[in-house]
């Protein structure tokens, strides 16, 4: 895609804040690391690409709301939750992912489950030997608040959420920032992949889980648990918070500084799972690639990727987008992904009619009276 003047360029939806020098434990800092020391992407909520710090809602499976980290919601009372990058965090960060309840369920049935998590590729949890007799031990810290206090839970499970462990950790002081590290044994049965570029580990925090669906606390058991016996139902009331930040998970028995890397890095690690832009719909045009008219109706757009992704993408689209080119623009009736590798994806913008002269050069544009979105996805 092209990045010129006024050009739509994937990955334009980005906070812009980063992550400062700070004292204390679980702070932010970089003395002595090198390699890929935090396991997990944007753990400090400070790339948010599709949403661009505004809140979404929570009501299904898999909604993802700062890069990397995607939202659960299944009940059966029918709770809902927002999420949203926010601008509220501990001394050393500047953002946090904050959680808030909508809609309350005040009576959680056996097997529902409220929680957020990670899904982390294969290749950069190989090392990590799950499933062998040479398991590591790893290492979870973070910053976490809430409205309410008790006992929540983190967990681990593998690709299908058939070995799990959870384990628990107590909120003290009710809209307090506090730090947090807990540390999980290597599993050293299950079924876990290598180095491929599948789910490797998946991490998580229970919100609120079902009886059916809460284990015991540091224990690894061949069963789907999101949380822990004895967690609160943070469900429960309409208006409760979370949020959280400067999460990581790292190799050893110890949690050490946060692994601080340039927003450049961390941006090109999360566009490996997503590349997308929008314009921001303030009455001008914003052009969204160019290429040539291969109809009379449909005009092909290459877009090639600031990053190789994980995997071939989808796409998604939204607004209204026209075709421009020889001094008309054309209204564009429909969206398609034609071809798609890790490295460049062929969309075809088609027409209402037979308008476009075959073989023009053109571009893609955006309406100036909506937002508009092209969204390329290799999530796991």
């Amino acid at each position: 895609m092209t990045q010129a003047a006024n050009l739509g360029a994937l990955g334009t939806n980005v906070s812009s804040s980063g992550i400062t020098q700070a004292a204390g434990g679980g702070t932010a800092g970089t003395a002595g690391v090198t390699g890929f020391k935090n396991r997990l992407i944007n753990g400090a909520m400070v790339i948010d690409q599709r949403n661009a710090g505004a809140a979404v809602t929570v009501n299904a499976v898999g909604i993802f709301c700062t890069d990397r980290w995607a939202c659960i919601a299944r009940p059966t009372g029918g709770g809902v939750y927002s999420a949203q990058q926010v601008s509220d965090a501990p001394v050393g960060f500047s953002n946090s992912l904050k959680l808030t309840v909508t809609t309350a369920d005040t009576s959680l049935g056996t097997s529902d489950y409220y929680f957020f998590w990670q899904k982390i590729e294969g290749y950069n949890t190989a090392d990590l030997m799950f499933g062998t007799a040479n398991a590591r031990t790893v290492t979870l810290s973070f910053w976490v608040k809430s409205n309410i206090t008790g006992q929540f839970s983190a967990f681990l499970t593998n690709a299908t959420e058939v070995y799990n462990q959870p384990f628990a950790y107590t909120i003290n002081a009710a809209n307090t920032w506090e730090y947090k590290t807990i540390t999980f044994t290597g599993a050293t049965a299950g079924t876990w992949i290598g180095a491929t570029n599948g789910v490797g580990l998946n991490v998580g925090f229970g919100l609120a889980n079902g009886t059916s669906l809460q284990g015991t606390s540091g224990v690894w058991t061949a069963s789907s648990v999101y949380g822990s016996t004895g967690d609160v139902n943070w469900m429960a009331t309409n208006g409760n918070t979370f949020q959280i930040t400067g999460v990581q998970l790292e190799v050893g028995s110890a949690a050490t500084n946060f692994d601080v890397r340039s927003f450049g890095t961390e941006l090109a690690l999360c566009q490996r799972y997503f590349q997308g832009t929008t314009n921001p719909n303030d009455g001008n045009n914003y052009y969204y690639g160019s290429g040539s008219n291969l109809t009379t109706s449909i005009a092909y757009i290459t877009y090639p990727f600031l990053v190789s992704m994980r995997a071939s993408p989808t796409l998604t689209s939204s607004g209204t987008f026209y075709i421009r080119g020889g001094g008309n623009s054309e209204l564009v009736t429909a969206v398609s992904l034609v071809t798609a590798t890790t490295t460049t994806a062929g969309v075809n913008f088609t027409v209402g009619g037979a308008t476009l002269t075959q073989g023009y050069g053109v571009l893609a544009r955006s309406s100036t009276a909506t937002a508009n979105t092209l969204f390329f996805s290799a999530e796991l």
